[in-house]
């Protein structure tokens, strides 16, 4: 069942994971708009053609996207889907929970796991400028799992949701 394959892919997060998580987001907190309009900004310079995805990107010309409003609401809905993920990190049912809801949107957009994967680099970057310069093996680790939690969730959801409409 859905349920038990969230559970089986959050199980991959232990304690200690779960703990450098939540410690380094702290840092990324302060100034989490900015945050994340930098993990887009990096993520569009990387893959330009990412922002066809989002309907309300392809009108902008890429050398407006940056400081286009659209990229700031999209990087705040980012961030706040992030805290809700960092803040859940405690009870094992609410975390699959709020990945199962973030796997259900994503898959609406027809993203997919190379998307996530793609992704974590760029957050990785803004992260370790956070934390003044320095990431530690582990930390960039719990935060790659979780992402790799996030794609393979998506992945099934895709794969489910082809099984039932045919």
């Amino acid at each position: 069942s859905m349920q038990s394959l969230v559970a089986s892919e959050t199980k991959r997060l232990n304690a200690e994971h779960r703990k450098l998580i939540r410690d380094s987001y702290e840092f990324m907190k302060v100034e989490a708009n900015k945050n994340g309009q930098g993990i887009f900004i990096r993520l569009f310079a990387e893959f330009p053609h990412y922002k066809t995805i989002w309907p309300n990107f392809r009108e902008i010309p890429d050398s407006a996207l940056i400081s286009s409003d659209g990229l700031k609401n999209h990087a705040r809905v980012y961030m706040a889907g992030l805290q809700h993920i960092v803040e859940s990190l405690d009870d094992d049912s609410t975390l699959g929970e709020a990945v199962k809801r973030i796997a259900m949107t994503h898959t609406k957009w027809y993203i997919k796991k190379y998307h996530i994967e793609s992704m974590v680099p760029e957050l990785l970057d803004v992260l370790k400028e956070c934390m003044g310069g320095t990431l530690p093996r582990e930390t960039a680790f719990a935060w790659t799992t979780l992402y790799d939690i996030i794609g393979n969730l998506i992945q099934m959801m895709q794969k489910n949701s082809r099984q039932s409409s045919i």
